[in-house]
């Protein structure tokens, strides 16, 4: 990358969060060394809080050792008694030096503190696990809900959190890779009045719960497309990688239609774009040259998905609407939901 693009995109960042954020985002695709998206999340708010909770005690318990509960097992060395699991086949393991045991253990440590650390993207184990812990008589005040306190927390922020980003009068907003709909029920809430709000899903296992949220809103002001978002009309492979995580593959086993958000939006006042499209973020900003270029929408973008992502999407911006500002946002205890706003 070339420096200069580098020092322009610096340049153009508003705050020190944002500058904080690109540096350790852009040492991490140069390296592709952790410890640089480490920092990004220990300086969130949400994480101080978190470790100076475990801190607290060396009588704690971890429970979730899922990609979430690794997290927070690393940020306090020393200060876990152990972890929970309830798959017996686990019983008796370790995970980093730590052992992993039966829920029951608990009954031995009427003094412990749990660290319910465990959120599965569109599942409901976490409160399951809730419910378990109150069912075995666990004083609510001794668990930590690190999904409900910190994930989930961190989930709600996520596009709309950012003080500069301004309302306008009738927002329309496009989500491109609406998955079940709830980035665009938020926008609902965030905007208050509203004119329209076109979201796009191509994958059909998901698609049925964004169009019934965005029903919920409004069947007048919302619609829901069945594409992908490119930066042209045309069909391409798409591999299903799970819930949330489906993405254009050459090699993927099914074909979906994609379009252009110039082709689909023509003739419409947008106001804001969010884009979470599975690495496809530059091509769909592509497609959307003309409404960038003529109306200057605020633009929510995700900035994670590539290690290249992190210089090409800001210098792409740059290149066709020089007068946006940048800010940086993170919003995960993982290295994904890093966002990159333009206003």
């Amino acid at each position: 990358m070339n420096e200069k693009k580098i020092k322009d995109v610096y340049d153009a960042l508003q705050d020190e969060e944002s500058r904080f954020i690109y540096g350790r985002r852009v040492l991490y695709s140069l390296t592709q060394d952790e410890k640089y998206l480490d920092d990004i999340v220990a300086a969130l708010p949400e994480v101080q809080w978190l470790k100076s909770e475990i801190l607290r005690s060396h009588e704690n318990f971890l429970f979730g050792a899922g990609g979430y509960g690794k997290v927070v097992l690393r940020m306090a060395p020393g200060h876990w008694k152990g972890i929970l699991d309830n798959d017996s086949q686990k019983w008796g393991g370790y995970l980093d030096g730590v052992q992993i045991f039966s829920p029951d253990v608990l009954r031995e440590h009427p003094d412990a503190r749990i660290f319910l650390a465990v959120r599965r993207f569109g599942k409901t184990l976490h409160l399951e696990i809730a419910q378990q812990l109150a069912d075995m008589g666990i004083d609510p005040a001794r668990i930590i809900r690190v999904d409900r306190d910190v994930i989930e927390r961190l989930e709600q922020k996520q596009y709309f959190d950012l003080p500069a980003l301004y309302h306008a009068k009738d927002e329309t907003f496009v989500d491109a890779g609406g998955y079940d709909g709830a980035t665009s029920v938020r926008f609902a809430t965030w905007a208050g009045e509203y004119r329209k709000i076109f979201a796009f899903e191509p994958d059909e296992s998901v698609r049925p719960k964004c169009e019934a949220a965005l029903r919920e809103l409004s069947s007048e002001k919302t619609v829901v497309y069945p594409f992908g978002t490119w930066k042209e009309k045309g069909e391409l492979h798409f591999s299903k990688m799970g819930p949330g995580c489906s993405l254009f593959s050459d090699d993927g086993e099914i074909r979906i239609s994609v379009t252009s958000l110039d082709e689909v939006c023509k003739g419409e006042q947008i106001t804001y774009i969010k884009m979470d499209v599975e690495g496809s973020e530059l091509e769909t900003l592509e497609g959307a040259r003309c409404i960038i270029e003529e109306q200057h929408p605020k633009l929510a973008v995700c900035l994670y998905h590539k290690p290249q992502d992190i210089f090409e999407i800001p210098a792409f911006l740059q290149s066709i609407a020089p007068t946006y500002r940048f800010y940086l946002r993170h919003y995960s205890l993982m290295n994904h939901e890093t966002i990159l706003y333009a206003i």
